[in-house]
């Protein structure tokens, strides 16, 4: 059992299943069977590039670190009375800067904004080869600042596009792999472990949610964060 089916046998057994049975038809498809009746499969999904071929490929999430300073960042800038909410779009290239150079760059760069130093849809260097865009959002979001997206040499987009394009890839290569076997079991359920966006917050599910996502052969799909501690708060049952 790898990481990911264990961080999805928890997540099953909080969901109140009596029996999990793991592998019960050896290694093939589904990878859990909960109460004899509903089965599992597991996929972890990565950021995904398309080579000039055409391959699509997982590559490492060299992104997610600066997502997650980043996000702790705009989660300290409260509406503060205001009703508008902005997009911030990164753009950075390679070496990073330190996480705490990062930190502290960002906080001045947002405060300078709202105190009007420049316009939104212009690019400010933050530190070292990070870059912020600034971009209003066409209604509020209940959050002043909210992440939009990162652009680097190797992968480009908003960052609920990206997520929403590994899903769907990750749906369609999981329904090939169960179609011979799906009259086997009444009910499919495909869980996502979400290593792109780490799990969506209350205002990620709000932009989310329009993305018309193709279920494929399966009944329901979840996405859930890597981290077990989290798992309640931002398990995300795709409609």
């Amino acid at each position: 059992m790898d990481r990911s089916e264990a961080l999805v046998k928890v997540f099953l057994e909080r969901q109140g299943w009596a029996k999990i049975e793991y592998e019960p038809d050896g290694n093939v498809p589904p990878d859990f069977v909960c109460d004899g009746s509903l089965a599992v499969e597991v996929r972890r999904i990565d950021q995904l590039v398309q080579s000039s071929s055409g391959k699509v490929a997982s590559i490492e999430e060299a992104a997610v670190p600066l997502w997650k300073t980043v996000r702790q960042v705009l989660e300290k800038f409260e509406t503060k009375g205001r009703a508008d909410s902005y997009f911030v779009l990164i753009k950075f290239d390679r070496p990073l800067p330190k996480r705490k150079v990062l930190q502290s760059a960002l906080v001045q760069t947002l405060n300078e904004f709202l105190a009007g130093d420049f316009a939104t849809s212009t690019w400010q260097r933050v530190a070292g080869t990070v870059q912020v865009e600034i971009v209003k959002a066409s209604k509020p979001l209940g959050r002043q600042f909210v992440l939009g997206g990162g652009f680097d040499d190797s992968s480009g987009g908003w960052l609920l596009e990206i997520l929403s394009k590994s899903v769907e890839h990750a749906i369609q290569e999981k329904s090939k792999k169960i179609a011979p076997r799906k009259q086997k079991y009444r009910n499919w359920m495909l869980v996502l472990v979400d290593h792109v966006a780490h799990g969506l917050d209350d205002f990620d599910r709000e932009l989310f949610k329009d993305a018309k996502v193709d279920k494929g052969v399966f009944d329901e799909v979840i996405l859930i964060p890597p981290n077990p501690d989290r798992i309640e708060e931002r398990a995300y049952v795709i409609p």
